[in-house]
Order: C-alpha cells, then structure tokens, then sequence
C-alpha cells in the first residue's frame, strides 16, 4: 500500500475562523484526508493523506495561518478571545500577538510564555507567566512574574504599546548571552529593570 501521513497542526492563538476551517476541511478532503483528531494544546492531526497530498495540505495550513512548527514563535504566546469575542476585554489580542511576533521576536523562543489578556481576569492563563500585558481603561498595564489580575508594574498607551514590546524584544535580543534563553535572561535582569525599558525606554 501507499505511504499515509499524519499531519498534525496547531491553532495560532488557540482559535481559528470557522469559515477559514471549514474551507481547510473540504480542501483536505479533496486532497484525501479521512479524519481528523484533536489533540491536546490547540491542535489537531488529519488523517488519510498519501505523502504527495500531505505535502500539499501542510502548505495550504501555513498559507490559512494554522501552526504547522514546534519552534513557531506564536506557540509562546497565550490569548484570550480579545475584544472581538469578548465584552470584558480592552484589548484586540490577536492583533496584539501578530504585533509581538513582529515586535519581539527574540522573546518568543519557546522558554517563556508571554499572556496577552484583554482584561484582569486573565481566562487565558490563570497561572503566572513571565511577561503578562493586561488591557486597561487607559491602554495596557505589565505583569511581570504574575498572573492578569495583579498589579501591573509598568503601563504604556495605545500609541506606544508597540515600541514598548519592540523594547522588552531588543532588552533581550542585547543582553542575551550566548546560548542563554529569553527566560533566564529576562530573570537575570529583573522585574525593575523589565518594568523601567517597558515604560521609559
């Protein structure tokens, strides 16, 4: 018999559009797929594709913006449904999150999770994370080694929410030694010194 694949591919963000999954579906499908299976950590495996089809189906994925890589930077980051799906949010986090891939790269290496939450509530990670950016009345509020509902160490507008995570990604990006992570870096430099490059620059 011929060689099946199983493609296994992840959410962006934890969620996806449900007119661009049914559109992936149907075109798996044609390509031969016979199931799927979810999975843990947002994602989910198709079944049934002969080596050629897979191939084909793992480019149509990435092209509609599911995560197809382990090291893909937006497995580090957590979202909650943001404003578009939710009252009690200030913040459009999916928007926010393609700002931070683009913004800070260099925090996103897999050894931190940073929290994007449109409120205190923190639905998205109820745990601490190492960087947490909450949406705020008067724009966004920093945790740094805790959860969405504490006290923000450093605040920043709508205006200056952008420079101020492409700051945290260049903080690393220059203090990083060689071989070290984002995470063990970021600890090495401290909540202040984090809080302080976040608001002043």
């Amino acid at each position: 018999g011929h060689f099946e694949a199983v493609l296994g591919l992840g959410l962006a963000f934890a969620q996806v559009e449900a007119s661009v999954l049914i559109s992936f579906l149907h075109q798996v499908e044609a390509l031969g797929a016979t199931a799927i299976r979810l999975a843990p950590g947002h994602a989910f495996f198709v079944l049934g594709l002969a080596r050629e089809a897979a191939a084909a189906a793992l480019g149509l994925a990435a092209a509609l913006g599911f995560r197809i890589a382990a090291a893909d930077p937006r497995n580090a980051i957590a979202t909650c449904a943001g404003s578009k799906g939710c009252a009690s949010a200030r913040m459009e986090t999916k928007a926010m999150a393609q700002g931070l891939v683009e913004a800070a790269p260099a925090l996103l290496d897999g050894s931190l999770t940073v929290h994007l939450s449109g409120c205190a509530k923190g639905c998205a990670r109820p745990k601490p994370s190492e960087l947490t950016l909450v949406g705020a009345p008067s724009g966004y509020g920093l945790v740094v080694n805790g959860a969405a509902n504490d006290l923000p160490s450093a605040y920043t507008d709508e205006n200056g929410v952008k420079s101020a995570l492409a700051r945290l990604g260049r903080l690393v990006r220059q203090n990083k030694d060689a071989g070290e992570s984002a995470q063990s870096c970021l600890t090495r430099l401290g909540a202040a010194h984090i809080s302080a490059v976040f608001e002043q620059g």
